[in-house]
């Protein structure tokens, strides 16, 4: 499966610090989370275009890891 973005790119919405936390909480948990959103953003995209997306458009970019840096931080924070 391609991933649409990488650990650096999730920096850009959350501080590296809470994505640390998140891996000695549970390992791997920033490419699973990345992985799965991969896939969904696949999952929505297959009715209408071939995938995976190759180059990955600026804003699937953007969208995986907004949604990627999401989860992760949720699995470290509760209110």
């Amino acid at each position: 499966m391609t991933a649409y973005c990488s650990r650096t790119d999730l920096e850009d919405y959350v501080l590296a610090a809470y994505l640390d936390a998140a891996e000695k909480l549970r390992a791997g948990t920033v490419a699973t989370h990345i992985g799965q959103v991969s896939g969904e953003i696949d999952e929505a995209l297959a009715p209408l275009y071939r995938v995976p997306l190759t180059p990955v458009p600026a804003t699937v970019k953007r969208i995986c890891a907004v949604m990627a840096a999401y989860r992760v931080v949720g699995g470290v924070t509760t209110l």
